[in-house]
């Protein structure tokens, strides 16, 4: 089978992702659901891809799924028919990341993720967007330190370098403020946590209040209005990319 560039890029985007709905991939990818569904069927077909139900998450934690249906867009009763995809597991490397993206653990979140990079790279045409395990291996690369900070997602486009954080367990105040101070260290232009929970949205904004790069966003809040020093702004006036 000759692979198409268009292949090529989709295992690409689900190598740097771990997994990703179908809706997804065709959003991305494909004019047509229609065309999109054939052509994953092919790659699968191949063992280049596997497609897996998300009802495996029960195998994790029941509580996974209770919010499935919101993240997904999908009704409950149609949650059991549902399937997500990922790279076929010949092609799955743990030194390179995609392993553990892969994993069932990480779904829900890789799932929520996706939706926020295609958000940011709407916001930011022709940007480059890094995810965590392209960072570590640049780190890597360039010989930087253990230590480093490794945020959820980096958008870079000329003297913007914006890291994205998804914040959808409540961590103690020591460890936020210690990531706080990291960031601040940090090259870093600007930080955005996007929290799941108002419990978590609350906390991160009052112990942030006093880090100038750091901006915090309710993850359902649809026009992404962020929180900065008590204040609110839209993304456009937290960051202003250079003419």
């Amino acid at each position: 089978m000759k692979l198409t560039t268009r292949d090529f890029e989709i295992l690409e985007f689900l190598s740097s992702q771990g997994v990703a709905t179908p809706a997804q991939i065709s959003e991305r990818f494909f004019s047509t659901k229609t065309s999109c569904h054939r052509r994953l069927h092919v790659l699968k077909s191949v063992e280049l891809l596997e497609s897996c139900s998300v009802m495996d998450l029960k195998t994790v934690s029941s509580r996974s799924i209770q919010s499935l249906p919101e993240v997904l867009g999908v009704g409950k009763t149609d949650l059991w028919k549902y399937r997500v995809y990922r790279i076929g597991p010949k092609f799955r490397n743990r030194r390179l990341g995609n392993e553990f993206l892969a994993d069932s653990r990480m779904w829900k979140h890789q799932i929520q993720l996706n939706r926020m990079r295609s958000h940011c790279e709407q916001l930011f045409p022709k940007s480059t967007v890094l995810t965590d395990s392209d960072i570590r291996q640049e780190w890597a690369r360039l010989g930087g330190a253990d230590d480093v900070v490794i945020p959820d997602l980096v958008i870079r486009k000329g003297s913007l370098q914006l890291a994205i954080e998804l914040e959808r367990t409540l961590k103690s105040s020591r460890l936020y403020f210690e990531r706080f101070q990291a960031y601040r260290r940090s090259s870093y232009s600007h930080v955005i946590y996007f929290c799941e929970t108002e419990t978590i949205y609350k906390k991160v904004a009052e112990l942030s209040a006093n880090f100038k790069k750091i901006a915090v966003a309710n993850l359902w809040m649809k026009d992404f209005i962020f929180q900065e020093r008590g204040g609110f702004k839209l993304i456009s006036e937290f960051i202003t990319l250079p003419a």
